[in-house]
């Protein structure tokens, strides 16, 4: 399928988009700290049961702090 990299909206490039992913499993999450029972890994997938919201949410911010790397975004995104 390819990317979008050369799709271009202005001359010089606009957005950038850099996706990180987790798999909702006992394991994948434990290797972060996070251990949950096979029921909550089970309900955290279900989309439409919003009492997870915030555990996931404790999930993103937890799994965030040991993947996310300065050296992951362009310079444009320095404020210095």
């Amino acid at each position: 399928m390819g990317d979008l990299n050369d799709d271009l909206l202005t001359p010089n490039p606009a957005l950038h988009y850099l996706r990180y992913n987790v798999r909702l499993e006992q394991e994948s999450l434990s290797r972060f700290g996070l251990n949950y029972s096979a029921k909550e890994v089970y309900n955290f997938r279900k989309m439409d049961y919003i009492e997870c919201r915030y555990e996931l949410a404790k999930i993103g911010e937890t799994i965030a702090e040991t993947t996310m790397l300065p050296e992951h975004f362009p310079a444009s995104f320095d404020i210095a």
